[in-house]
C-alpha cells in the first residue's frame, strides 16, 4: 500500500492518517510499513497580487491583455494567446526580479508583482473578461 499526503507550501507536517474511508470500506494499516509520498503544492498567489485578464478576438486570431502589467500577447487561439501573455509576464516580472532596473514612476507599482514567479499560474488571476 502506497499513502500520498499533499502539503501546501508554508504549512508545517501533519501526521498521516491511519485509515482510509469510503462510502464502502474503511482500510486500515500500519503506517510504518507503508511507502509514502509528499508532495509539495506551491502557495497560490496572494489575493492582492492577482491580476485580470482581458481576451478578445481579432480578424486573424486571439489577443490577450492583463491590465495591471500592461501586457499584451496574441495568439491563433485563446490556449496560445494565454500561454504568450504567461510567457511575457514570465519574462518581464523575471527581469524585474533578476535585473532591479530602477523603473519609471508609472511602472514602479508593477515590482510587486514579482512574487507572482513563485506561485502556480492558475492562481494568478481573480478574473477573466472577454471582449468583442
Amino acid at each position: 500500500m502506497s499513502v500520498a499526503q499533499i502539503i501546501p507550501s508554508g504549512v508545517p507536517g501533519r501526521r498521516a492518517y491511519q485509515y482510509v474511508n469510503t462510502e464502502r470500506a474503511r482500510v486500515t494499516y500500519n503506517p510504518s510499513t507503508a511507502a509514502r509520498f509528499v508532495v509539495c503544492v506551491p502557495a497560490p498567489a496572494r489575493a492582492d497580487l492577482q491580476v485580470g485578464l482581458e481576451l478578445g478576438r481579432e480578424e486573424n486570431g486571439v489577443w490577450a491583455h492583463i491590465p495591471e502589467l500592461d501586457l499584451s500577447a496574441e495568439g491563433s487561439d485563446v490556449g496560445e494567446a494565454f500561454s504568450n501573455v504567461v510567457a511575457a509576464v514570465r519574462d518581464w516580472l523575471t527581469y524585474v526580479r533578476e535585473e532591479g532596473p530602477q523603473l519609471a514612476p508609472e511602472l514602479a507599482a508593477q515590482e510587486q508583482y514579482v512574487d507572482l514567479l513563485d506561485a502556480p499560474v492558475f492562481s494568478w488571476f481573480k478574473a477573466f473578461s472577454f471582449t468583442d
